[in-house]
């Protein structure tokens, strides 16, 4: 490529200045028109530079976050909330037992890792919120105390964050110490959940990014906040999916200042390469590869089977110890005992049970169960009046099978009625009947069909790789399951239905496992010796497949926990969560009033001046400061919250705390910019504000702490009727 300076070919940066008119900050002349400066501003750069004072700050700053959260750190000394999923994963990956979660595993790792150093080996048997840590040898307060210690980090990076900002230190120093009072942050700071480590990463990711932008291209610093950053951003999508937002977030800054480096005539050809490329490296490699390394790590840990590893497929299960599918006949043969998958499904074994449906035929239900069961075995009988060799032991394609349920000895049919919970024309109700003496008829049998028809004609049924229809030619319809579940008199299971034009991708089952009768003579047939081969999976194909699971079984979540809340009601905190009742004692996750009507008010007052600016044409340097931040830190708050209102899930008032930390930051260049017009209006609203946030937080100190309270001081530090703090706890 060309060193030369380039001919800029982004004409939205350019335009040409009149004889004697003034430059827009960070515009430079050029020879027929200006055009907009990407190098690192020198007065920003300046501005951002620590002094003595900032050190006192960052010490006192972290002094005061540290003493907020590590107070009476062993109350309760109970398990609380999510903290039960970590210490069940922390058992789990010492004992090496497979386990499914919806969350990425770099949390439930790390306090592994923590505990592990503290000596714990994995013997309290701890599963429930409530059981008593005091009565088990877990290290709870020492696990506690590291995410104080990160949770104190957090406050101190976001005063280094405002100060890359360019906020000055005493208005960073107060925006900060808000933030250490938020009382929804400090009750998560407190306890080992995934919320503190996510945040923590979220918050050095802006940090660092921040101080990339402010640093000259190309240099040692440069390139050290470039590798910070995409480390902070692959830890953060390795700790929570919502991490995902905070890379959207860069990328999004990234595609804004790429588009103005292309039209910044004192960058070369070569340098725009660099800059692209770099950033593709950092933000989108660097983080991929360490959400890959984490769940490869993870994988490896996990090597014990547990009914949990009956949602992976046969191959992967086959990798684990203890697992009951090591060795597999290859062929299935008539009368054999086999498991069937239904491969569009998260577990997906055929099943039924001696539970009846409510309405149709009230028949004996069959469902699609994900996990292993032995009401998942079927006895595969020819069908009545079916044609096959009886000196062929070996299932065919296109060859009629009836399937009878081994427990209960019922045959599977499709009846006329309709199911249970898909009532179409076209649908049909799957359904047991009969004992282990009826016979079965034409209702009951199914012709295989395999995936690929044409080519597997004569082709014989093999457990694990074949791929096949249920086809009843009684009712003309095919054998499918769907995400619809039965209702509680059906357990939740998947129903199973059969559509005469369904589609495809729903209907395809396969064999995992097979057990031959007592009576086959394996002498006179010796090809069913053979065994299905063991396949080692690659690690690239294990990731997929258990991000695959994750993904599946958080959109199967079902919002039960009463103090689930949408989205949409975070900002008016109109509803809290409680995490724990005790007589006497209680946490309630509230947030701090001060710090939640930051976005409300700020990012509306921003959209205004940036337009009444852009109108009057505002050429100072602080405001263009402030709208490019201020506009950055909005852009953040919106698109960490806004996944939360656009779809549904189980979500509590918690997960709000990466948009409220944009809204802080946020208010922190407000608050610059304010001191900028009028220092006096701006020292006036930091002692404000930071007393008030203080005073609420102070307030409700008792259900952050978890220490005891009276009922009347309950009640007045409620401020709306639908906060649940149980103040009749206190009586």
């Amino acid at each position: 490529m060309s060193s030369r300076k380039r001919v800029p070919v982004v004409p939205a940066l350019k335009r040409s200045v009149p004889a004697g008119e003034s430059i827009t900050p960070f515009y430079k002349k050029g020879r027929k028109w200006t055009y907009f400066s990407t190098a690192p501003n020198s007065t920003l750069v300046s501005s951002s530079k620590l002094n003595a004072w900032d050190f006192r700050y960052i010490i006192l700053l972290t002094v005061v976050s540290f003493a907020s959260r590590i107070y009476a750190l062993g109350e309760p000394s109970v398990v609380v909330f999510d903290e039960a999923h970590v210490v069940s994963h922390i058992n789990k990956y010492i004992d090496g037992v497979y386990f499914n979660d919806v969350t990425p595993p770099l949390a439930g790792l790390f306090y592994t890792f923590v505990a592990y150093l503290a000596g714990y080996r994995g013997e309290a048997p701890l599963t429930k919120p409530g059981q008593d840590y005091l009565l088990t040898t877990f290290p709870f307060k020492t696990l506690r105390a590291v995410t104080s210690v990160l949770g104190s980090g957090i406050c101190s990076i976001a005063f280094l964050t405002l100060r890359s900002s360019g906020v000055r230190p005493i208005v960073a120093f107060a925006v900060s110490l808000i933030f250490a009072f938020e009382n929804m942050a400090v009750i998560t700071n407190r306890l080992f959940m995934p919320d503190t480590l996510f945040m923590f990463g979220v918050a050095l990711a802006v940090y660092s990014y921040k101080k990339f932008d402010l640093t000259e291209p190309f240099g040692k610093k440069w390139i050290k906040y470039l590798l910070m950053t995409g480390v902070s951003l692959g830890l953060t999508v390795s700790t929570k999916w919502i991490g995902l937002a905070t890379v959207t977030w860069i990328l999004a800054l990234t595609g804004i200042k790429l588009w103005y480096i292309l039209g910044d005539l004192d960058v070369t050809n070569c340098a725009v390469s660099k800059h692209s490329f770099s950033r593709l490296g950092a933000f989108v490699i660097a983080p991929a590869a360490i959400y890959f390394g984490i769940f490869a790590v993870h994988i490896m840990l996990l090597t014990q089977f547990h009914n949990d590893a009956s949602l992976l497929s046969t191959a992967f299960q086959r990798e684990l110890i203890g697992n009951d599918v090591h060795t597999i006949p290859k062929y299935v043969t008539w009368n054999s005992t086999i498991t069937l998958r239904h491969s569009d499904s998260l577990g997906g074994y055929l099943h039924s049970h001696p539970y009846k449906y409510k309405s149709g035929s009230r028949e004996q239900q069959v469902t699609v169960f994900n996990f292993k069961d032995f009401n998942n075995e079927w006895i595969i009988e020819p069908g009545v009046g079916a044609r096959f060799d009886v000196n062929e032991p070996r299932i065919k394609q296109g060859q009629e099978v009836q399937l009878r349920h081994k427990n209960t000895g019922a045959v599977m049919r499709v009846d006329k009625f309709k199911p249970p919970m898909s009532e179409q024309d076209y649908d049909h109700e799957v359904a047991c009947f009969g004992n282990s003496s009826y016979a079965g008829n034409e209702t009951d049998k199914y012709q295989i069909k395999f995936k690929n028809e044409k080519e597997s004609k004569d082709k014989f049924l093999t457990a694990t790789d074949a791929e096949f229809r249920l086809y009843n030619s009684k009712k003309r319809c095919t054998v499918l399951s769907h995400d619809i579940k039965l209702p509680d008199w059906g357990f939740g299971q998947q129903e199973v239905i059969c559509v005469d034009s369904p589609t495809l991708a729903r209907t395809y089952f396969k064999v995992e496992n097979v057990k031959y009768p007592k009576s086959l003579d394996l002498e006179k047939y010796p090809f069913l010796k053979e065994k299905v081969p063991h396949v080692e999976v690659p690690m690239w194909k294990k990731f997929l497949e258990v991000n695959n699971r994750m993904y599946r079984l958080l959109k199967g979540i079902k919002v039960t926990n009463k103090n689930a809340s949408s989205g949409s009601s975070w900002p008016l905190l109109s509803k809290g969560v409680r995490f724990s009742t005790r007589p006497n004692s209680s946490l309630y996750v509230i947030g701090n009033p001060v710090t939640f009507i930051f976005p409300l008010v700020l990012i509306p007052v921003l959209v205004l001046l940036a337009t009444v600016g852009f109108f009057r044409g505002d050429k100072l340097v602080q405001t263009f400061n402030y709208t490019n931040q201020s506009a950055s830190y909005a852009l953040g708050f919106l698109i960490h919250w806004l996944p939360y209102v656009l779809q549904d899930g189980e979500f509590f008032l918690q997960y709000y705390i990466p948009a409220l930390y944009f809204g802080v930051l946020l208010a922190g260049v407000s608050l610059e910019y304010i001191m900028f017009k009028n220092s006096t209006l701006g020292n006036a609203l930091c002692v404000i504000m930071v007393l008030a946030s203080f005073h609420y937080f102070s307030a409700v100190l008792p259900v952050i702490w978890g220490t005891s309270w009276t009922e009347q001081a309950c009640e007045a530090a409620r401020l709306f009727p639908s906060w649940d703090m149980r103040c009749d706890t206190y009586k």
